[in-house]
């Protein structure tokens, strides 16, 4: 998996590092990097679509490579506050990070309790399931790979202010797998939504008013 991060914005020590969904495409065409980027530090990445491979742990190591450099970046610079912007995919990412290190604020697009279960449930990685269970791979043998990456494991490390989008017709991101999640948090607010995924996700790359307010509440 090759991947890149961008730093653009405030030089402050208020850092908002975006973890975009996958397959994602340049997003300096969207508002919310620029919007974002005018009062904050911002911290972009980038990875290539085999972040998610055919192979449990090569998926499980790739996913911690992102999570290390981020950690890594965060120590160097010493920054008072760190959030996190996690779209889809990359909101397993936000988890992931709030786990290792002190996040004060994740906003999340799309997310689940389980990684697993969406690779297994949704429409948009067929393939890969295919693939897996080619391998010999079952649901509960990829959970158990993937462990780590599941949102609802060890999910008491998590302190962070958390604010919530999802959609009730997501075929991506069930629904279903959405209320797992919440069942499991204790501090989020809530905004649900009637609207594909990729739909979903786009509003909230070009419409920031709630991501914006959401970051610069104290």
């Amino acid at each position: 998996m090759r991947y890149h991060r961008t730093i653009l914005g405030k030089k402050n020590k208020d850092l908002i590092i975006i973890f975009p969904h996958w397959n994602a495409k340049d997003l300096h065409c969207y508002n919310v990097l620029w919007d974002l980027s005018r009062k904050h530090c911002v911290l972009l990445y980038y990875y290539d679509p085999d972040i998610v491979m055919y192979n449990v742990k090569e998926t499980r190591d790739n996913f911690n490579i992102i999570i290390d450099n981020a950690c890594e970046y965060i120590k160097e610079n010493h920054f008072t506050s760190v959030n996190a912007l996690g779209y889809s995919l990359g909101t397993f990412l936000s988890f992931m990070l709030a786990k290792k290190t002190d996040v004060k604020k994740i906003f999340l697009v799309s997310s689940a309790a389980d990684f697993a279960e969406v690779i297994w449930t949704g429409t948009s990685a067929k393939e890969t399931k295919r693939q897996l269970i080619m391998k010999g791979e079952t649901l509960a043998t990829v959970q158990k790979g993937w462990k780590t990456m599941a949102p609802i494991t060890d999910i008491d490390k998590v302190k962070s202010k958390i604010s919530i989008v999802f959609s009730e017709t997501d075929q991506v991101v069930l629904y279903k797998l959405a209320k797992e999640l919440l069942n499991k948090l204790k501090n989020y607010e809530l905004k649900v939504h009637r609207l594909s995924h990729t739909v979903l996700i786009v509003r909230y790359l070009f419409l920031t008013k709630r991501i914006v307010n959401f970051f610069k509440e104290k």
